[in-house]
């Protein structure tokens, strides 16, 4: 059941992931502005979290939010 389950998220994963495509594709024609790909990275990765959550059971916890910066950084998990 867990391999039926990974391959179904990955499937769900490749169709949300080219849903967002003509969504980057607007955004880019437009100049990259920087609250609509704020906008719309988060809703992809809260889609992603959400089905991971759903279909896999998958959960994640965010700790150390005060260490990062109020400037552009490379965050590494």
């Amino acid at each position: 059941m867990p391999r039926i389950r990974s391959i179904l998220f990955d499937l769900l994963l490749a169709v949300w992931t080219g849903l967002f495509v003509p969504v980057l594709a607007i955004l880019w024609l437009c100049g990259s502005p920087e609250p609509g790909v704020r906008l719309g990275l988060r809703l992809w990765a809260r889609g992603i979290l959400f089905s991971l959550r759903w279909l896999v059971g998958s959960t994640y916890t965010e700790r150390g939010q005060h260490n990062i910066l109020n400037e552009p950084c490379l965050i590494v998990c």
